[in-house]
């Protein structure tokens, strides 16, 4: 699987959830973008985007959002 085929199909399932915030590649790590900045951590370090599948993106993103939220 490609990544970049990874991130797209992550984003897409984030915007039919009817979530703004999007999965981006950085060095070395992933990133969620948007209001997801202000979190505490908003990066998942793997070292592809299919190292996950969009279920475990999923469930990283909503383990970092709990996250962010009990600051």
């Amino acid at each position: 699987m490609n990544q970049t085929n990874r991130v797209s199909e992550v984003n897409r399932e984030l915007k039919a959830q009817g979530i703004t915030i999007r999965l981006r590649a950085g060095r070395g790590y992933y990133y969620f973008d948007g209001d997801a900045l202000s979190w505490p951590s908003s990066s998942v370090y793997v070292y592809s985007a299919s190292d996950l599948s969009v279920a475990q993106w999923l469930h990283e993103f909503d383990a970092l959002l709990a996250r962010g939220i009990k600051r």
